[in-house]
């Protein structure tokens, strides 16, 4: 019995048939109380963003004694995407090499953000960074906390961000619009960043071209 059931959360995963996965789940618990059919119902409700009951069935996996390393990541990604960044702060505590772990540095710095500890918030990116580690949305939120108060760090930061990722061209659009809002107008990124945009531009004619300076003209304004 148990295998139908394992050969059926197969099938719902594959075609993403989520719903279909928590009646399964839920149905295959009532029948065996295996905790693998806890898991399906988890996985659903995450599936379909529904945290609130995710961390329900979850907090019943654990009183059932399902501690493992699966469940714990699925409850601290249910408590982020709650928006429960205290509970998820103290649970990822418990996490080994955290300070070097991308995820959780944007979650202790949308923690203290939550809790207007600005300061703290930069810190904790700035030292993720400062590691020689790299992470998009690391870099992102840092580089968002401190072009106003420090626009040359920004900078910086922006140049480093398009070394990580030199062909990406989303990363070298990003980071020369900051280039340009920060005042580095002469930099190569910002360079890098106008014969994007020039190339987009040209693609649909003079009117875009048009539309091109008016937008470069906005980024500058701030």
């Amino acid at each position: 019995e148990d295998l139908d059931y394992r050969n059926a959360a197969v099938i719902c995963r594959k075609y993403k048939k989520w719903k279909d996965l928590i009646k399964l789940g839920k149905e295959w618990w009532k029948k065996t109380n295996h905790l693998a059919a806890l898991s399906c119902v988890i996985e659903g409700y995450y599936a379909r963003e529904d945290f609130t009951n995710c961390l329900k069935v979850i907090s019943q996996a654990e009183s059932n004694g399902d501690h493992s390393s699966e469940i714990v990541q699925y409850k601290l990604n249910a408590l982020i995407g709650a928006t429960q960044f205290e509970e998820a702060r103290k649970l990822a505590d418990t996490f080994p090499n955290r300070t070097r772990n991308a995820k959780l540095t944007v979650l202790y710095a949308n923690t203290f953000v939550s809790q207007g500890r600005r300061d703290e918030a930069i810190r904790t990116l700035k030292s993720f960074a400062d590691q020689d580690l790299y992470d998009y949305e690391v870099y992102k939120m840092l580089i968002e906390m401190i072009q106003g108060d420090n626009p040359d760090l920004a900078y910086q930061y922006a140049l480093l961000l398009s070394e990580h990722e030199p062909g990406n061209e989303q990363i070298a659009k990003y980071a020369g619009m900051v280039a340009l809002m920060t005042g580095h107008d002469h930099s190569t990124l910002s360079y890098n960043f106008t014969t994007l945009l020039q190339k987009d531009a040209s693609k649909d004619g003079p009117v875009r071209i048009a539309e091109f300076d008016e937008i470069l003209e906005l980024i500058k304004a701030g």
